[in-house]
């Protein structure tokens, strides 16, 4: 299942004219499905609200798992250095430019041909 694959959290299972809502729990790797939706007869909740409290939930989870990957990556250091020191001792990757010939000017007592 690609979910797992790409670690998603919310599944929306369209068939036709139905929905599930399918939820998967990260840690236990388990998948917990919503009741059958059918839009045109979705009263309490109406299918809006449905689906904007979806996406809310998509927009807190996605939240809470950037705090926590920004929290773990604050914790360990890195032993890289960064990006402005390599640049300063690698040499460039561009083809070095010939300089333009230079161009002589005659002097006042010489004779130009």
């Amino acid at each position: 299942m690609t979910a797992v694959e790409n670690d998603n959290t919310f599944i929306v299972f369209n068939c036709g004219r139905h929905e599930r809502i399918g939820i998967r729990h990260r840690a236990s790797q388990t998948l917990f499905l919503s009741g059958l939706i059918d839009p045109i007869y979705c009263s309490d909740p109406h299918y809006g609200k449905l689906h904007t409290a979806l996406f809310l939930a998509i927009f807190e989870d996605l939240y809470e798992r950037d705090r926590l990957t920004n929290s773990i990556s604050a914790k360990t250091e890195s032993r890289k250095r960064a990006a402005d020191s390599l640049e300063n001792e690698l040499p460039s990757s561009k083809r070095a430019q010939p300089d333009p010939p230079a161009v002589l000017e005659p002097e006042d007592n010489q004779v130009v041909s």
